[in-house]
């Protein structure tokens, strides 16, 4: 890392700016609960404009991003502070280090706190801090990919500094099926339509105003039955040639 983090040179929209879908309102509002704390702490006064550092910007997107994916935001700072470590350790590299760093982030079933391990990029098993697949690492956790966080932050805040457009936030979403695509649930007709797989476009309209009744008839529900039968037999011969077709390739 070559740029000063600690040099106050960002303004408030400059941060928010290096925070893609971050608003002004919420920063401050992060600012007045504690839950960002600038480095320089607290403003320079009425009628002059407080200036932020690109520290500041790595804290507020580790909250933000944090938060996007389904942290709460009073845990986030604890992730802040191991960010923060790692910012010094990339400043301070010392001889043999690792790879690029990662943690896994999980909840404590036991008392609700946000834990976490460090781990490394790395496929030396030898590595005491390596290993995603080791018996003990978390079977659901959040992995937060610390070092590529940084410098994607880092490649914001010199876009901002420079009057160059923002890279934008990674989408988690890219590359993502939805359930009712993973589960091949839905298929288009001969006329484009959108009808569930299996099914017709009349037999589609039908099954779904039998799925939203609150209290079918006997004979509604042996309908439902007969639809829903056809539609999941045609999902999983789908699935079905659709694997065998990957495996053929």
């Amino acid at each position: 890392m070559t740029h000063d983090l600690h040099r106050p040179e960002l303004s408030t929209a400059d941060v928010v700016a290096c925070v893609p879908g971050l608003s002004v309102e919420l920063f401050k509002q992060w600012q007045n609960r504690g839950h960002i704390v600038p480095l320089h702490g607290e403003g320079p006064g009425k009628g002059r404009r407080r200036l932020y550092a690109p520290i500041d910007a790595i804290q507020t997107a580790t909250i933000f991003e944090l938060q996007r994916q389904g942290i709460i935001v009073s845990k986030a700072p604890f992730v802040w502070q191991l960010v923060n470590l790692r910012l010094i350790q990339l400043a301070h590299p010392m001889p043999g280090a690792r790879g690029e760093q990662m943690m896994l982030l999980y909840i404590n079933p036991a008392n609700g706190e946000l834990v976490h391990r460090v781990v490394y990029d790395t496929d030396d098993d030898t590595d005491d801090g390596a290993g995603l697949d080791r018996d003990d690492a978390p079977d659901v956790c959040v992995i937060f990919r610390t070092d590529r966080f940084i410098r994607r932050v880092l490649d914001r805040v010199k876009a901002v500094l420079a009057d160059e457009p923002v890279p934008q936030q990674p989408d988690p979403t890219a590359g993502a099926e939805s359930p009712a695509e993973f589960l091949r649930i839905y298929d288009t007709d001969a006329q484009g339509r959108r009808v569930f797989t299996g099914l017709t476009w009349l037999e589609s309209a039908e099954f779904a105003a039998l799925n939203a009744s609150d209290d079918p008839t006997a004979e509604e529900r042996l309908r439902r039955a007969v639809l829903s039968d056809k539609h999941h037999e045609a999902r999983n011969r789908r699935i079905a040639a659709e694997i065998a077709a990957r495996h053929d390739d």
